[in-house]
């Protein structure tokens, strides 16, 4: 991901990260990152320096979030995806 003038021009900044959300104020990009299959929000200041775990869940996916302008409040759905897969054979 990259930050890049309105104008125009070459990137400002740089990230490694694919889908991002602005934080209120605009100083911090924010994102889910998966690990052993758990989804948190993690935050990354643009100024940079390292990102910061905003959410700390222990089990389950982030499917869309979004904070309260005031960071007070997080509305968010989270879940698990299943697939079930089933081999029928043998029809006559």
């Amino acid at each position: 991901m990259a930050i890049m003038p309105f104008e125009g021009g070459p990137a400002i900044k740089h990230f490694e990260i694919s889908v991002a959300k602005w934080g209120a104020d605009a100083s911090t990009l924010q994102y889910v990152s998966t690990h052993n299959g758990i989804d948190n929000i993690w935050e990354q200041p643009v100024a940079g320096g390292p990102p910061r775990q905003v959410t700390h869940f222990d089990t389950g996916q982030m499917f869309s979030w979004r904070f309260s302008r005031d960071r007070k409040q997080l509305a968010m759905s989270r879940g698990r995806m299943t697939q079930d897969v089933v081999m029928i054979s043998n029809l006559k």
